[in-house]
């Protein structure tokens, strides 16, 4: 799993706009949306990132892996993450 090469993103605070440029898509994400990405960037698979998501957050494990497989889907199904 990776982002598409098309994608640029934007740090801002603790949100992260992602420009797609291939469909002029312009998103911003939360917090969770911005360590996500950045963990996809850094090539972590979608278990390590549940798993550092669990660490960083302390919360459910089942819940988080259900959000970041919801979060993961969305970004497959714009073209963001190959």
């Amino acid at each position: 799993m990776k982002l598409n090469n098309s994608v640029k993103v934007i740090v801002r605070d603790n949100k992260m706009l992602v420009y797609f440029s291939e469909k002029g898509d312009i998103f911003e994400t939360n917090e969770v949306g911005k360590f996500i990405i950045e963990k996809i960037s850094q090539g972590f698979s979608e278990k390590q990132i549940v798993k550092a998501l669990v660490e960083e957050t302390k919360k459910d494990s089942k819940k988080i892996e259900a959000d970041v497989k919801k979060f993961l889907k969305l970004l497959r199904s714009k073209g963001i993450i190959e």
